[in-house]
């Protein structure tokens, strides 16, 4: 299963959903919502999660804005696959 496109495209997904959930909560209840606050713990994660993409994918030429962006918005979801050739 993991060695399916298609799950990982739909972690994303669901990784999307996440990210417009907490954008929504955040805005509307406020920073003490406990989805907000899981949410700002994953956005801080992407953050530190992009050293590892970058070292991961370091041999497949893909600049670093690239990496950046689709860490950002989707995490391990988008760079574990493209490591494994998976996508």
């Amino acid at each position: 299963m993991m060695q399916s496109k298609g799950f990982w495209l739909a972690q994303r997904m669901i990784t999307l959903a996440f990210h417009v959930l907490g954008i929504v909560v955040l805005f509307t209840a406020g920073i003490s919502h406990p989805i907000a606050i899981i949410w700002l713990v994953v956005v801080a994660t992407h953050v530190l999660e992009i050293f590892v993409a970058r070292a991961a994918l370091k041999d497949l030429n893909i600049g670093g804005t690239n990496i950046v962006i689709n860490t950002m918005l989707y995490g391990f979801t988008w760079w574990l696959p493209k490591k494994n050739g998976i996508d």
